[in-house]
């Protein structure tokens, strides 16, 4: 099998297959959880680093073409194992929501100017 590793902040990476689909290694471990729509969720979110993404554009990311409950009910519970996946990683990031807006990723500083 051949991997194509796409540039990701250090101990998260998201490597495609032959086939092209998608895994998440975190620190050097390949995680157990191979849900595509999370990974390409997570992958979106690696590449926007920093910055917000409207729900918009994260619905298509999962496949999704409308916004209704269930299309926003199904982004919340792939946010939420994201982030386990991330705080089970011991991942130097978190996900944020922006009110109104959507999510995004963000790095934990290691000195962070405010106590917040």
């Amino acid at each position: 099998m051949t991997m194509r590793h796409q540039q990701h902040p250090p101990g998260i990476a998201i490597l495609r297959d032959v086939t092209g689909r998608l895994a998440l290694f975190t620190n050097g471990q390949r995680s157990e959880r191979r849900g595509q729509g999370q990974l390409a969720l997570l992958a979106c979110l690696l590449d926007n680093l920093g910055r917000a993404i409207p729900y918009k554009r994260l619905f298509t990311v999962i496949g999704r073409k409308s916004d209704n409950e269930n299309t926003r009910h199904l982004l919340r519970q792939y946010i939420l194992v994201l982030r386990e996946i991330l705080l089970a990683n011991k991942a130097p990031f978190v996900i944020a929501t922006v009110n109104d807006v959507g999510y995004a990723l963000c790095e934990i500083a290691e000195n962070p100017r405010h106590t917040s």
